[in-house]
């Protein structure tokens, strides 16, 4: 199964078209030596853009078109795009990156040699890798960033797949999180590598206040989630000496108006994952020296 076409989900819109036709989808041709199904969807509707052109024949685009009328966060485009993987194994990719020389075949690499079940390989950005820990033995690391990674096809069914709700940012934390509750590890490649053009650090100043929100939010939301009434009180109180008010404060009287029917998970036993913890303001990991 592992050597049959793969496929390769990603959420874009219209300032990613371009990138995409130009530079991501023909980085796919050296990522891999198998066929690939390229499953995209435009977060923000239906448009002229959902067309790409000159595509090698190795490559299928499959479009899904989203008619809700209305923009869909990161999570509930992929979810979509999930429902048509029909890999064992399938691939999500930020529209923001550039593939490396083998970097899918890298992961599924890794899934293939580690030890089941295993619900999610990430693989490594360029230039800015991630400090998170993670073990050099088994490459065990408590979550996986979303912009490039591996799922098994199954396990991430079986889960629900990501929180919709959490619309924007630590949607792949939380989806991490729930894998190692099903017993499935997280493990990191850091031969599978992807330029990452994160808004951060290179372009689109007005994404930094939508991340902002969305990343203090969600921190809430998330600590709530997985760690009760005890863990958002925890949260709140680091945010105090949070250095934007006026987000915090937007992102409290957000949770209050619209997400009173969040509730945290039950009967789940921390002391048996260790990974899933929270060391600082959006921060759930101890940081790699």
């Amino acid at each position: 199964m592992l050597n049959q076409a793969i496929d390769v989900n990603c959420v874009f819109g219209r300032d990613h078209h371009r990138h995409l036709n130009e530079i991501l989808i023909p980085s796919l041709l050296k990522a891999t030596k198998r066929n690939i199904r390229f499953n995209v969807v435009n977060y923000a509707g239906p448009s002229d853009l959902d067309v790409f052109l000159d595509v090698s024949e190795r490559i299928e685009v499959s479009v899904v078109r989203q008619e809700t009328g209305a923009a869909i966060g990161f999570a509930e485009g992929h979810n979509l795009l999930a429902k048509n993987a029909q890999s064992t194994v399938f691939v999500i990719i930020n529209p923001d990156c550039i593939l490396h020389d083998s970097a899918i075949d890298r992961l599924i690499d890794r899934y293939a040699a580690t030890k089941k079940p295993v619900g999610i390989v990430e693989g490594r950005q360029w230039p800015f890798e991630h400090p998170k820990e993670y073990d050099p033995l088994d490459l065990t690391t408590p979550w996986a960033s979303g912009a490039f990674c591996l799922f098994d096809t199954e396990l991430y069914r079986s889960i629900g797949g990501m929180d919709e709700r959490f619309f924007l940012y630590l949607e792949d934390v939380d989806v991490s999180w729930r894998m190692w509750l099903q017993g499935a590890s997280v493990v990191y490649e850091p031969r599978a590598v992807t330029t990452h053009f994160t808004g951060g650090y290179f372009y689109r100043d007005d994404l930094l206040e939508n991340e902002k929100f969305f990343s203090i939010r969600n921190f809430i939301l998330l600590s709530r989630k997985f760690f009760g009434e005890d863990g958002e009180g925890k949260a709140l109180e680091m945010l105090k000496n949070f250095p934007d008010k006026e987000v915090v404060a937007a992102s409290i009287n957000d949770i209050r108006e619209n997400f009173q029917s969040f509730s945290p998970i039950k009967g789940i036993d921390l002391t048996k994952t260790p990974q899933i913890k929270i060391t600082g303001i959006n921060q759930f990991h101890e940081i790699r020296s």
